[in-house]
């Protein structure tokens, strides 16, 4: 057989045969044996499991997922690093990209309100901006396909904290760091 003969029959067996049989073969919405809330569509194409969608289309190969119209509510610990005191948090994710964040001091009584907004990083150059603080406390930003975002929450008794966090589309968990106007460091953690 001539090198161009046994070229042209990959060819056709790739187009013809492209995906594993295994997977051609799983029924509609047979779970992916490794990803998460990913499943077959019946034609051997992995897709978003019903409630969910691709969580950066962009990416070619990424097959994070979130959760349709990626409304949440997600618990946050707050750890103020000088004190020890523990804050409890909630995010509330309204719609895609921005929700609301609030807080409270179990110590002071002082409570926090405030917004909060992310996106996903497709690339590792960045793209989030960072603020000047952030370099003492050793947060990584910048990573490929982690969801980043910040927050600004104002305290009824003056203190403003000025958080930036990431979370991994995959599983929901996630860490941050803040910063209060007192010069305070903080460690998230949900």
């Amino acid at each position: 057989m001539t090198f161009l003969r046994i070229l042209v029959m990959a060819v056709l067996f790739c187009s013809l045969y492209g995906q594993s049989s295994g997977a051609k073969n799983k029924p509609a919405n047979t779970p992916h044996e490794s990803l998460p809330n990913v499943v077959y569509d019946g034609q051997g194409n992995k897709v978003p499991a019903k409630g969910y969608r691709w969580a950066n289309e962009s990416v070619e190969g990424d097959y994070s997922v979130v959760p349709e119209g990626n409304k949440f509510i997600t618990s946050v610990r707050i750890y103020n690093l000088q004190t020890g005191e523990v804050m409890d948090a909630t995010l509330d994710n309204k719609q895609d990209g921005h929700g609301f964040i609030a807080a409270e001091s179990k110590v002071s009584g002082e409570k926090f309100k405030g917004e909060f907004s992310y996106e996903i990083s497709g690339d590792s150059s960045g793209s989030v901006v960072s603020p000047p603080w952030i370099k003492q406390t050793g947060f990584l930003l910048g990573r490929k396909g982690v969801l980043y975002g910040s927050a600004t929450a104002v305290g009824n008794k003056g203190t403003i904290l000025d958080i930036v966090f990431s979370t991994d589309p995959k599983t929901g968990h996630g860490t941050g760091v803040a910063k209060d106007n007192k010069e305070v460091l903080y460690k998230l953690q949900f």
